[in-house]
């Protein structure tokens, strides 16, 4: 995140210049993504190269030995090679599918994100506690912050599958237990965070747990009405953290924004090297 060295003069252009800053909840270039792609590039062109030595081979080889046109063999070895790439192509159309659900399962979380963020949101990331853990994204505004947790599940086959918010314990997708707890994790978060609050003398400002499931849809069981965690996907994100009663004054919320700013920053200023 981008901010000017010095302090703003007053809180309504440090909240602009604050909502201005491009949300990146989720980086799109994701590296084993990237990584991929190359590779099969690569794997592409050598390919053709292949292929083409092949061809300028056998006619070498007619030119020189003076033997007649041979199609069998040639056709065999171009119906392996389709054969062979078409086993490719169908081995990497799943992968395709899940790399294509994630994609749109990040687009909409950041959507979701840009359009809260245009309605008096601030987003901070690679916020640390004190103790210097990572909190990861930051989500401050007018219905107080929201420690945000974003997983990415894949689907199967089934897209009627929905999230079940059972208990504060556990999370399930049909009868399958969502695994690594995510719900702890973002107490965890939000409890690191509160400490960072108490120690700036902000321990009245509410701090949210929450676990966003980017693709999914959230469901709530009938007899379970006091949530510790809110868990929801990128579409009820929004109505999710615009609808709690809880409401954080214009002045927590200056002095909420320069601390997270701070924290933020510590988080990605590199260490300098030791003086010899």
């Amino acid at each position: 995140m981008a901010f000017p060295s010095t302090r703003s003069a007053g809180a309504t252009r440090l909240l602009t210049e604050l909502n201005a800053t491009r949300v990146s909840l989720i980086d799109e270039r994701n590296g084993g993504e990237r990584r991929a792609q190359l590779v099969g590039r690569v794997a592409e062109y050598l390919l053709v190269a292949l292929i083409v030595l092949v061809i300028a081979g056998i006619e070498v080889g007619r030119w020189y030995f003076r033997t007649p046109p041979q199609p069998v063999w040639v056709c065999a070895f171009a119906a392996g090679v389709s054969v062979y790439a078409a086993l490719r192509v169908w081995l990497i159309l799943p992968q395709l599918r899940v790399l294509n659900r994630e994609r749109e399962s990040t687009r909409l979380l950041r959507s979701a994100v840009e359009n809260l963020c245009s309605r008096g949101y601030v987003l901070f990331e690679g916020v640390t506690s004190p103790r210097g853990w990572s909190l990861g994204s930051v989500l401050a505004g007018p219905t107080g912050v929201f420690c945000l947790v974003p997983r990415f599940l894949p689907r199967g086959r089934d897209l009627t599958e929905r999230i079940l918010h059972a208990d504060n314990a556990s999370l399930k997708i049909g009868d399958r237990e969502v695994m690594a707890d995510p719900m702890e994790q973002a107490r965890r978060a939000a409890t690191g965070l509160y400490e960072l609050f108490a120690l700036e003398g902000l321990d009245t400002v509410p701090v949210q747990p929450m676990v966003v499931f980017p693709g999914w849809s959230v469901e709530q069981a009938a007899d379970f009405t006091d949530p510790e965690v809110l868990v929801t996907g990128d579409q009820e994100l929004e109505q999710a953290v615009r609808s709690t009663a809880i409401h954080m004054e214009p002045r927590q919320m200056i002095a909420v924004s320069e601390l997270l700013e701070k924290a933020a920053r510590r988080a990605v200023v590199p260490s300098l090297p030791e003086a010899p």
